[in-house]
């Protein structure tokens, strides 16, 4: 599954990785493979209703149906543009790297859960959500993809940029 977003620009790809994760519950998470990720109910609402959530270092993201889906994640040096009209949605949060290794997957961290090298720091988080309209009535199938790019910034609170219209089938 290739990157939406050309090589047109200034910057350095810092990790590149083409994943298939398993969403369930509708959603996964990304942290600091040290972090012992225990996010509270308020993340958990927060995650429902905007499909993103952060805390405590660690961002979760909601999926559209709760199966495997195709992700790819992609960390640069500046922080991307893009077409906010070729996305269902787009929403992003920050993220801390300690260790230099990111994790990615449901609170079941196993040995074959994805990781990625990312130098340590601060980062801004990129979610980019499309194929909801794929999504079968039950959420069990669908064509959704997710592509999340990440880039050096401070901390800020989590954003939605572009909302999805429509309730998620399934849910």
């Amino acid at each position: 599954m290739p990157t939406p977003f050309g090589s047109t620009g200034d910057y350095r790809r810092l990790a590149y990785a083409e994943l298939e994760i398993f969403a369930d519950y509708n959603s996964f998470n990304i942290h600091d493979e040290t972090l012992d990720f225990d996010p509270s109910d308020d993340f958990t609402d927060l995650l429902i209703d905007n499909l993103i959530a952060a805390e405590a270092g660690g961002i979760g993201i909601g999926t559209a149906h709760r199966m495997t889906v195709p992700v790819i994640f992609e960390a640069r040096t500046t922080e991307p543009t893009h077409d906010p009209e070729a996305w269902d949605h787009i929403a992003e949060a920050s993220l801390h790297v300690d260790s230099g290794t990111l994790v990615i997957a449901t609170f079941n961290i196993t040995e074959k859960s994805p990781r990625i090298q990312l130098p340590p720091g601060d980062y801004r988080l990129r979610a980019y959500y499309t194929g909801f309209d794929t999504i079968s009535p039950d959420g069990i199938d669908g064509l959704d993809r997710y592509y999340l790019i990440a880039w050096p910034a401070p901390p800020a609170p989590p954003a939605v940029l572009k909302r999805y219209p429509h309730p998620l089938p399934g849910g």
